[in-house]
């Protein structure tokens, strides 16, 4: 059995493909002066990425090592010991990127206090 294969064709057509990827904004704040003695909380904030059906996974640092891994850092009590930069760095997951995301943010501050002088 034969075939004629000369009435057959192949159409190829190639239209480019558009790749959006997202501005993602990560921003470490603070509200108020650090006083020694007293709780205090850094805030980390993400931005841009609710369009990707995204996870953000949080994890806090300074100079000294890793800290917990949550948007909000918080100081029981405050002490000079803990004068610094504190970086917080988010990695963003969504099945529509190929790769993750990170971004990250620093914030550095000095604990104020009062002295007392005993006599």
């Amino acid at each position: 059995m034969s075939y004629n294969t000369s009435n057959i064709y192949c159409i190829t057509y190639t239209q480019p493909i558009r790749s959006i990827v997202p501005v993602i904004t990560v921003t470490v704040s603070r509200v108020g002066t650090p006083t020694e003695g007293s709780p205090y909380t850094l805030t980390c904030m993400v931005s841009g990425h609710q369009s990707l059906m995204a996870t953000e996974t949080y994890q806090w640092s300074r100079s000294s090592g890793s800290l917990q891994g949550q948007a909000n850092y918080t100081f029981n009590t405050i002490d000079r010991d803990d004068n610094g930069t504190y970086t917080c760095r988010v990695t963003i997951n969504s099945p529509f990127l190929n790769s993750d995301i990170v971004e990250q943010d620093s914030i550095t501050f000095h604990v104020t206090g009062t002295y007392l002088n005993h006599a």
